[in-house]
């Protein structure tokens, strides 16, 4: 196939890792791509690497926003900027396999299809490959087509499974009908608000081979806010829009709410933010036994949720002191 690619990529203060990310893309196996970097306005050396690699390379640019547009701002600029057949929002610390962007275009197949993730391996600081991101077990052949409203479905099953950094959009769908990054609304869970709208306009395509490496060091800020979290998800601001839930739907959403709570009293044990009140699980223990089968994951959650309940009475104040000094 002989289509034009764009690649955005949103930039501030990545010095260590932004070279690496490009360098990835100036690899890849298909070739016609055309990078588009867009600095807001970092304060290390991020500008001055990326300058350099687009004096030296012709389908490389660089764009120095005026000012820090903030977050939602400059991922709304890459979405308006969206050019040729497809477009992607790849992140400037995540490394890209060589194969990505012929196998996302390739599975352009049928007119109906908006979009194309892929799987990913998780990755260290280095590079190294640590894990890799959930797969739902709906989704574990080669390619996988989520037809148009399907998409929602698996969100309340397994909570947002899309690796945000690997989707490639068509670019007419992205510029004119998504338009909007909706970090003010949805926070962290604005690629989630994304997500769903693509699919309601069109078939979502999941690769269940990874193609790149997300990058969870601790300098990353998914890995900050996972460690640090302590209020409800951002990914609830999202599902409690949705109407008209199934009874299947909403056992899932308990589920989250579930490991949501589970999650945030660890880290306020962790946080040795010791005076605030523990967060109050809605236990369904029936419901959630039976969700639990579902994949290892569910059942992960389950056993974990089930230890940090039974153990909520006995956490009183001198016991999470002891503990959070454990768990750093």
């Amino acid at each position: 196939m002989n289509k034009q690619v764009t690649i955005c990529i949103p930039l501030f203060n990545c010095e260590e890792t932004i070279s690496t990310t490009i360098d990835s893309l100036l690899n890849q196996s298909y070739k016609k791509i055309k990078i588009k970097i867009f600095d807001n306005q970092s304060t290390d050396k991020s500008g001055e690497i990326s300058k350099e690699y687009a004096e030296k390379y012709e389908h490389v640019e660089y764009y120095l926003n005026e000012n820090n547009l903030g977050a939602e701002g400059n991922f709304t600029k890459c979405i308006l900027s969206a050019e040729g057949d497809y477009t992607a929002i790849f992140h400037s610390d995540d490394i890209y396999y060589q194969n990505i962007i012929k196998e996302q275009v390739d599975a352009f197949i049928d007119e109906d299809v908006v979009a194309v993730c892929t799987h990913a391996n998780e990755i260290d600081r280095r590079g190294n490959i640590i894990g890799k991101r959930l797969i739902p077990n709906e989704l574990t052949k080669p390619v996988n087509k989520i037809k148009k409203d399907n998409l929602r479905s698996l969100v309340f099953k397994y909570a947002n499974f899309i690796t945000c950094p690997s989707v490639m959009v068509k670019s007419d769908v992205l510029r004119n009908k998504i338009r909007h990054w909706n970090i003010e609304e949805f926070g962290t869970s604005a690629d989630l608000d994304v997500w769903l709208r693509l699919n309601k306009i069109g078939s979502f395509i999941f690769l269940s081979t990874p193609l790149m490496g997300y990058r969870v060091a601790e300098q990353s800020y998914s890995f900050r806010i996972a460690k640090t979290r302590i209020t409800r998800h951002d990914l609830f601001k999202v599902l409690d829009r949705e109407k008209g839930l199934s009874s299947q739907e909403s056992n899932f959403k308990d589920f989250l709410e579930f490991k949501d709570v589970t999650l945030r009293t660890i880290n306020l044990i962790r946080s040795k933010k010791h005076d605030v009140e523990l967060p109050k699980f809605r236990y369904r223990i029936l419901s959630h036994f039976k969700i639990s089968f579902y994949s290892k994951w569910h059942m992960k959650i389950f056993i974990v949720g089930i230890f940090i309940y039974i153990s909520r009475p006995f956490l009183i104040r001198p016991i999470r002191k002891i503990l959070g000094h454990i768990l750093g």
